[in-house]
């Protein structure tokens, strides 16, 4: 009986040890936080490859900027020494970028860029996600090819490109014209008139006040067209 009495603040005193060795060992401990999985900021030039059916790829650059708006150049491997280009408005849903205007255009956020969601959701392809590298940089005084809608009035040109409810001033010094000649012939009076153009990005001026304001700057006048803009359409 006496050895039993005996042992039992011995185990007692054991517990204490080890739990206090537990605790000491949890205060001390250190939880890593694996910082390769932060998303980058989405403002940014992005850039990369994306998958195309008939041709190699399409060298892609995306400029998302802070006012909520994006600049994209698209250009088709072997066969296009023009980037065809698309101005509209961009939103962040938890990690998903989208594109306002630009059909099924999604795409995640990740620690590297953007990676296309439209392509990694298609169960047929056994390619592996395209993805956008995030660099430096913007799409200013880049060439494109850009559709909009083309007004004449009271002087002033502008173009609304296609999937943007935003105007833009057209700077004209040295081509573009004739479109105002057509307008003009015409008589529309206001209504848009839908040209595809080669033009760029580009600060000049403002008509009021001595700040600058962002114009597309034309370079050439490719081709009128018939009809309208599609109505822009914000990716599900």
């Amino acid at each position: 009986m006496r050895t039993l009495l005996l042992s039992i603040p011995v185990l007692w005193f054991y517990s204490c040890i080890t739990s206090d060795a537990g605790s000491s060992q949890d205060a001390n401990t250190t939880v890593e936080v694996d910082t390769n999985t932060v998303p980058v900021e989405p403002v940014g030039l992005f850039s990369g490859t994306l998958p195309c059916a008939d041709c190699p790829g399409i060298s892609t650059e995306i400029w998302l900027r802070a006012d909520s708006t994006y600049v994209q150049h698209a250009t088709y491997q072997d066969r296009d020494t023009m980037p065809f280009g698309s101005i509209g408005s961009w939103s962040l849903n938890g990690n998903t970028v989208l594109l306002k205007g630009t059909p099924g255009a999604r795409y995640e956020l990740t620690d590297k860029g953007l990676r296309s969601r439209t392509h990694q959701e298609d169960p047929a392809s056994a390619r592996p996600p395209a993805e956008l590298l995030k660099g430096v940089g913007t799409l200013l005084n880049r060439s494109m090819r850009i559709t909009g809608g083309y007004i004449y009035a009271d002087e002033t040109h502008t173009l609304q490109p296609c999937g943007m409810e935003q105007q833009f001033p057209l700077g004209m010094q040295h081509a573009g014209l004739e479109m105002a000649m057509w307008y003009t012939e015409d008589n529309l009076g206001g209504t848009p008139m839908l040209v595809e153009i080669q033009a760029h990005l580009g600060m000049g001026p403002s008509m009021e006040g001595d700040e600058e304001d962002e114009y597309l700057f034309v370079e050439n006048v490719l081709r009128r067209l018939n009809g309208s803009c599609p109505t822009a359409t914000s990716p599900l």
